[in-house]
């Protein structure tokens, strides 16, 4: 939930800053601007006389005023008053670089990240990442951190608490936005992750299902009962598709379209809408299920209980888990994830081009959908028609 409607503001009055968040703030209300008069890089949008420190505030008291003005407690709505922000004051600037404490900066952080209307799921990743690094500062009262801190967080996270280069790596990753963000706002004179490499990830194939256990997934759908029916609609989404969890659980009835076998997706990674479209078996999959499911308005989950609430992912996560065990699919993970990885594989398998590929799945990149072509054993294909040995030495 967005705490503030934060946007840029008036230009930048200084030595050639970047745009920041921090800044200018216009109210109506004048015991409010007083108060911001002067607080860490924060001027009133309209001309004034007095210097950045013309209230002789500590930086602690400044920002403690901004905070309980500004904090959790806000809210937009209780004053019908406009907020902009644009960038803070050289001299604001030079007064927060060597002071902020981490649970400043974090709280900073969290606004910009809010204001870009960032996934929850976004979110969360950036807040458990900068959590750990607190924690291993010594608490929210820890000064900002030095290269030397972020090279030993690194290897505590690799070595004693063990974890994954790739979870390290995202973990990482996610800190190294909020140093960016810092260093954008003139509150770090660097970045000390700059030039710090990250764990080495291995790459790995994702796993997929062979056609006899997708086959064996769909038979354990029961075929006249309202979850049945439902499920085996599901599937064939996730697997015609190739549809994310949060994708498919947000769909509404609005979204699918049989006449035109397409499906709107609104909830897209990154918040990116994109159409992807579905055969004739799922047609009938999910003409049978619109016809069970009954009549609900455009604006209704598509995928629903029978109280007609909208199935969560932990809810579709046990259906499949629940469906893998009547198939007798042991020891084989069924998750919405492989379902994606094998709608994927199989169509290029059958042919069908790495574009085509990538704007159904929503990749924003050409490079993270080429690994399906290894996948499918097309590349092997590929190569064997245009093999530039036997092409050479065949005619030899």
């Amino acid at each position: 939930m967005r705490i503030l409607p934060w946007s840029r503001g008036a230009p930048l009055r200084g030595a050639n800053q970047s745009p920041g968040l921090l800044g200018t703030l216009t109210r109506k209300d004048p015991a409010i601007r007083r108060v911001l008069v002067g607080g860490a890089g924060l001027e009133p949008a309209t001309p004034r006389t007095s210097s950045v420190c013309s209230t002789g505030l500590s930086y602690e008291e400044k920002f403690e005023k901004f905070h309980l003005l500004f904090g959790s407690g806000f809210s937009p709505k209780s004053r019908q008053t406009m907020i902009t922000f644009s960038s803070p004051s050289f001299l604001g600037r030079r007064a927060a670089i060597g002071k902020m404490t981490l649970l400043e900066a974090k709280e900073l952080f969290r606004i910009f990240c809010q204001s870009r209307g960032l996934s929850r799921r976004t979110l969360e990743i950036y807040g458990d990442a900068i959590l750990e690094m607190e924690r291993f500062l010594g608490g929210p009262d820890a000064p900002l951190p030095s290269r030397a801190d972020m090279q030993r967080f690194s290897a505590h996270l690799l070595y004693e608490r063990n974890l994954k280069p790739t979870t390290v790596s995202i973990k990482l990753r996610a800190i190294r936005s909020f140093l960016n963000f810092l260093l954008r706002e003139g509150l770090i004179e660097e970045n000390p992750m700059y030039g710090l490499p990250l764990p080495k990830v291995p790459k790995k194939f994702p796993r997929i299902l062979t056609p006899d256990q997708v086959a064996a997934l769909l038979r354990a759908c029961e075929a006249r009962t309202f979850s049945g029916i439902r499920n085996k609609a599901m599937i064939l989404v996730f697997l015609d598709c190739g549809l994310r969890l949060k994708e498919l659980i947000s769909l509404n009835v609005g979204d699918v379209n049989l006449l035109t076998r397409q499906i709107l997706v609104r909830e897209g990674k990154g918040g990116k809408e994109r159409v992807v479209y579905f055969g004739s078996v799922t047609e009938k999959a999910l003409s049978r299920w619109i016809k069970v499911r009954g009549y609900a308005p455009p604006f209704a989950p598509f995928f629903c209980t029978k109280d007609g609430g909208r199935l969560d992912r932990r809810n579709v996560q046990r259906i499949l888990e629940r469906l893998a065990k009547r198939a007798g699919l042991q020891g084989v993970k069924v998750s919405p994830h492989r379902l994606r990885h094998t709608s994927a594989t199989l169509f290029v398998a059958f042919g069908g081009p790495l574009p085509a590929l990538q704007e159904l799945l929503g990749h924003s990149s050409l490079r993270t959908t080429e690994i399906y072509l290894h996948m499918a054993g097309s590349l092997r294909e590929i190569h064997a028609m245009a093999s530039p040995a036997d092409k050479l030495l065949g005619k030899i």
